[in-house]
């Protein structure tokens, strides 16, 4: 079955496969970006491993949005395919099953339709 996990979502899949998460990610980083004020979106650069699911859907790196305090530490059985410009996991697969994929930001708040799109034809 086909998985993509959105923001907290990822967070799940990278619990659930045995990883675990900063507590208040601001702590670690050192600054606001991912959740700069309540109701409001931040916005930061992605880089994506070449080769990976998330790449081959999103293409060459580029900017995200967020809004998130959590984030995961630590990714578990599955795989870090992108990082956000400070380090921090932006996105996360399991290379050993078709679609199973996790990506920190929000792509449904601007409109990007790919990783849904990745998803319904994975589905197929």
């Amino acid at each position: 079955m086909p998985i993509l996990g959105v923001c907290r979502g990822m967070q799940l899949l990278a619990v659930a496969y045995g990883g675990r998460l900063h507590q208040h990610l601001p702590d670690v980083v050192g600054h606001e970006k991912h959740c700069p004020v309540p109701g409001e979106f931040g916005s930061h650069g992605a880089r994506f491993a070449p080769g990976s699911l998330v790449q081959r859907i999103m293409g060459g790196d580029g900017e995200v949005n967020s809004y998130h305090h959590q984030g995961v530490a630590d990714a578990g059985r599955l795989t870090v395919s992108a990082w956000a410009d400070d380090g921090g996991i932006e996105a996360v697969e399991d290379p050993a099953r078709p679609f199973v994929l996790g990506v920190q930001w929000h792509p449904e708040v601007e409109g990007d339709v790919r990783p849904f799109k990745a998803l319904v034809d994975a589905s197929r």
